[in-house]
């Protein structure tokens, strides 16, 4: 019984690096509201993300017949997708507190008839730095330049 109470009072009284007295395991609901605690990688990982608006705007059909898309790879972090006439890829780098960094976009040079939306969204893909999933939409965002792009999974 002794022996019980001491393992007890061992656990209860947990000490951090510090000294400090901590709970362990324990997240109040403030934090748990707050992005920096929350880990989303493995909800925007090998998933086909539709592009469905860049900076609060629906895309305009597209006369290629393409969707633009990306698909961030587990192997190698890298991202590949379409910008609706080229095809793209590159890097990416997962933060704490749902930080993204995409580095090294590559693209096909394919010329087609409407390339104004693709350009905003090339052009915009390296400044995002933060990202945020809610159900199926994923919203990437630039903390800079308040450039926002929002996708849709496709199954």
């Amino acid at each position: 019984m002794a022996v019980v109470l001491v393992h007890i009072i061992a656990l209860v009284s947990c000490k951090n690096r510090t000294g400090n007295s901590q709970d362990v395991g324990v997240v109040s609901s403030t934090e748990a509201l707050n992005s920096e605690n929350i880990d989303q990688s493995a909800d925007i990982l090998e998933k086909y993300w539709k592009l469905t608006s860049i900076n609060g705007e629906a895309l305009p059909a597209n006369s290629m017949g393409r969707e633009a898309h990306i698909i961030f790879k587990t192997e190698n972090s890298r991202i590949i997708g379409n910008g609706g006439c080229n095809t793209l890829s590159g890097h990416y780098e997962l933060k704490r507190g749902n930080g993204i960094v995409l580095s090294k976009i590559a693209t096909t040079m394919m010329a087609c008839l409407d390339m104004e939306t693709e350009g905003k969204f090339l052009r915009a893909l390296e400044t995002y730095d933060k990202y945020l999933i809610v159900a199926d939409t994923l919203t990437l965002t630039s903390t800079s330049t308040n450039a926002s792009a929002r996708f849709e999974a496709v199954y």
